[in-house]
């Protein structure tokens, strides 16, 4: 994965959306997910104004955490962000339904390719049979390198925060290759109620 991501001064201009993280007051997982946040603010030099953060169970606590630190709390959208410039959406073990918002949103060949994904495995989606709000992730599953974070989780808190986790890195240069007009107009559904509650 390192070799995926170098030349930190490119990240400079990158944003950040963090969604569905929980109570960092209340759930070690929550603590964990955090952390890491934190950690790939420094790493990819990424200023706390650049992240935009959302989550609906919030405490009192946790609010005055996220202004400490000068994230910018955000309102409730449904995962409908639009990436109109490139953005690294950290959403680890959120709901199905919010990853296919996110595509939906961003359907054009403007805006996937500023969409990266830190969250559950796209790959997962693709192969569960039983998947009925998220058909946007099978659409997209193919056009974005995978990196799961398997190897790394070699302790119990890292496996409960993030288990299932990849990060989704989308690939331009196959996107204008290998689509048309009919792809990009043969969309899925909005996702509503609670199948995008985090």
């Amino acid at each position: 994965m390192n070799r995926e991501i170098k030349g930190r001064k490119k990240f400079e201009d990158i944003n950040l959306v963090c969604l569905g993280i929980g109570s960092m007051a209340s759930s070690m997982n929550s603590q964990v997910q955090f952390a890491l946040l934190s950690l790939i603010l420094e790493f990819l030099l990424i200023e706390p104004q650049r992240v935009q953060i959302f989550e609906p169970i919030f405490q009192e606590n946790d609010i005055q955490l996220i202004q400490e630190v000068g994230f910018n709390l955000i309102t409730n959208n449904i995962g409908r962000h639009k990436a109109e410039s490139p953005t690294l959406f950290y959403m680890p073990h959120c709901p199905e339904g919010l990853y296919n918002n996110l595509l939906l949103e961003n359907w054009t060949m403007e805006h996937l390719p500023n969409v990266l994904v830190f969250g559950n495995s796209f790959n997962y989606y693709h192969h569960k049979r039983d998947l009925t709000t998220g058909m946007m992730i099978i659409k997209a599953a193919r056009y974005y390198q995978e990196f799961s974070l398997g190897d790394y989780l070699n302790d119990q808190y890292l496996e409960l925060a993030f288990s299932n986790t990849s990060l989704h890195i989308p690939s331009a240069k196959t996107l204008r290759d290998n689509t048309n007009s009919n792809f990009w107009s043969q969309k899925g559904n909005l996702v509503t109620g609670s199948e995008v509650i985090c």
